[in-house]
């Protein structure tokens, strides 16, 4: 019996902050990171597109095609960027600031994004407009995690607990803790 191990191919260390994303399309790696950077690896090619959001950075996700990107950045926007020179397409914005995750919505027509308040938001990508102005309360404690069937009809949410420090030297948790799975 051979025993199986891992080992790294290639060691990337262009970020100087945590790591928040990692998404993969074809031969391109995309990587955001807490330094307010996006990075477009080309793994073919062994070149790097380095795009300066300007603000820690929670999320990256190609589109279907790659050639556009959503970003998500903690002061509370969401901006789709042309792959091929990082110019900025379009901003969502009315979501409350943190450490939301966005996603493609079905057909890539709607951007949606959860907040620290447990809220979800989508806005249309052609205006930027928010589908519903107040955002969805969904969950009890932030969203931590998204993510959309291919089909468009089911999308998973994920939230997170809260620390609570009532007495010096005294931590409980409370905790939401909970996927939830819609379904049209």
């Amino acid at each position: 019996m051979r025993a199986n191990t891992w080992e790294p191919v290639q060691t990337l260390k262009e970020a100087t902050s945590s790591i928040t994303s990692l998404s993969v399309l074809g031969a391109s790696l995309y990587v955001s990171s807490l330094d307010g950077h996006v990075r477009t690896y080309d793994l073919r090619m062994g070149k790097i597109m380095d795009d300066l959001v300007g603000h820690p950075v929670n999320s990256v996700r190609p589109s279907k095609l790659g050639d556009s990107l959503l970003v998500s950045s903690q002061e509370g926007k969401l901006r789709l960027f042309d792959a091929a020179n990082g110019s900025v397409l379009q901003t969502f914005s009315g979501q409350k600031e943190g450490r939301c995750k966005a996603i493609w919505g079905y057909g890539e027509e709607s951007v949606i994004a959860g907040d620290e308040d447990g809220k979800v938001w989508a806005w249309d990508v052609l205006d930027a407009k928010l589908v519903e102005s107040e955002g969805w309360a969904h969950h009890k404690r932030a969203i931590t995690g998204l993510e959309m069937h291919p089909n468009g009809k089911e999308m998973v949410t994920a939230s997170s607990g809260k620390f609570l420090f009532p007495k010096a030297n005294d931590m409980t948790h409370e905790s939401d803790g909970t996927v939830k799975i819609w379904g049209q």
